[in-house]
């Protein structure tokens, strides 16, 4: 059994909203590599006999510092739209400066998410799906033609976890597992400020020699 694909769907626009979710910043710069396996890359989806052509995908990465010292990364993976299996994946991981804020974060993604849709799609709770950190939810997106795609929000401590999905969906808990749980594990002991502090170090050697 696999996961449900969607062949055509026009929904791409949907994920317009999420910076929305995105405060005033500092400034956006380029994410690290170590930032990559936070989220699910070309290779995550042959397993699903999902092709994505890595040549032809665009990938980015990007780190936003706010003022208050909280950082989000910031992730989108985005296929041609012409090509025969359009996929859309945008994925946001907030680091918060306390456990508080990281909740207030993930209230206000669920409701930053339903709002942006406009009433255009139905955001459905899956039941039976395994808890990550200290809260977790898999929702199936639904629109006029059925379902398309999946948003999947967590909270740890201060941290927060969003991942939206448009071009395949699942639906079923034991699968969703099987294909989160390696973005999980590195999620939950992940340290984006060390690996930044060790970029910036390596950097400042070059200047210096």
């Amino acid at each position: 059994m696999k996961p449900d694909r969607i062949r055509q769907h026009k929904f791409f626009l949907l994920f317009l909203i999420l910076p929305l979710l995105c405060a005033f910043s500092f400034g956006k710069k380029d994410g690290q590599k170590e930032d990559l396996a936070l989220f699910p890359g070309p290779e995550a989806f042959a397993e699903w006999d999902l092709f994505v052509d890595r040549e032809t995908a665009k990938t980015t990465i990007s780190r936003e510092i706010y003022p208050d010292n909280s950082l989000n990364i910031g992730y989108s993976l985005d296929t041609q739209e012409d090509c025969e299996e359009p996929l859309n994946i945008k994925g946001v991981v907030g680091y918060e400066i306390s456990a508080f804020h990281a909740k207030m974060s993930h209230i206000g993604n669920t409701a930053g998410f339903a709002f942006g849709t406009l009433g255009a799609v139905s955001i459905q709770n899956i039941g039976g799906v395994k808890t990550y950190g200290d809260e977790s939810s898999l929702s199936l997106l639904v629109a006029e033609n059925g379902p398309f795609g999946n948003l999947f929000l967590v909270r740890k401590a201060n941290k927060t976890y969003l991942l939206a999905i448009a071009g395949m969906y699942f639906d079923d808990p034991a699968l969703w597992d099987d294909f989160i749980r390696p973005y999980m594990t590195y999620f939950e002991t992940y340290d984006p400020i060390k690996t930044g502090q060790k970029k910036d170090d390596k950097e400042g050697n070059k200047e210096e020699q």
